[in-house]
């Protein structure tokens, strides 16, 4: 790398009514709200900010139903992100370097400088390939999380689906629909479930109607689950 020519500094810019006064937040796309959600509160004890979601996106209008989500630091500043259910992979990046460069830098945690006591790295990332393999041989160990099963879609279905009065086998035949099909061999993630599937079931009945078992059932035979996020080094 060459040296930068030695030149005088520039002047100041002079302020215009444009110059931003701080930033509000950046954001980015998730692929799992909830996996996100666990990640920035339980390890890195964040606050939950607030919570958006809506069928258009506000700033263009255009059809794309998704779900915000924004993570509060302690001075009061915030980071979020965005899940579009259907949101194909993002494409492949030309050079290296940009997933090396653009990134977020956060301010240490003080109570762990403080306290000097031992500290563990976590990283989460639905793109493994992304990470330096140096890294990668270096981790302690690399936990893959994957899709509900039927017991787990089961748990997360069930409590919200008896309050409304479904049946066991009812229940059941919801928790079956939800997984693999003979279409896709994937089927729904925690995210389709708790942020698409349970709250298309009310709003077809409100406000007008009760839940209805059936109509439940035919919306997740209807609706397609998130499509697999495919990783090189996964």
């Amino acid at each position: 790398m060459t040296a930068a020519a030695t030149a005088a500094p520039p002047k100041p810019a002079k302020r215009s009514g444009l110059t931003p006064v701080m930033l509000n937040h950046a954001a980015w796309v998730t692929h799992d709200v909830e996996a996100t959600a666990n990640f920035y509160m339980h390890i890195m004890g964040m606050e939950l900010a607030s919570t958006v979601y809506d069928d258009k996106a506000p700033s263009t209008g255009d059809d794309f139903p998704y779900f915000h989500i924004f993570f509060r630091m302690q001075d009061g500043s915030t980071i979020a992100f965005f899940e579009a259910p259907g949101l194909p992979p993002r494409p492949e990046i030309s050079h290296p370097a940009y997933e090396i460069f653009d990134h977020i830098a956060i301010r240490g945690v003080d109570r762990l400088g403080n306290g000097r006591v031992p500290a563990a790295v976590i990283m989460c990332t639905n793109r493994l390939s992304a990470l330096d393999p140096a890294v990668r041989r270096r981790a302690a160990d690399i936990l893959a999380f994957a899709r509900p099963d039927d017991m787990q879609r089961r748990a997360v279905l069930g409590p919200s689906l008896k309050e409304l009065g479904f049946s066991p086998t009812q229940i059941d035949a919801l928790v079956e629909a939800t997984g693999a099909r003979k279409t896709a061999s994937y089927g729904f993630t925690f995210s389709d479930l708790t942020q698409r599937l349970l709250p298309a079931i009310v709003l077809d009945a409100y406000p007008a109607h009760a839940v209805n078992a059936a109509r439940a059932l035919d919306i997740a035979h209807n609706m397609t689950p998130t499509a697999p996020f495919l990783d090189s080094a996964s």
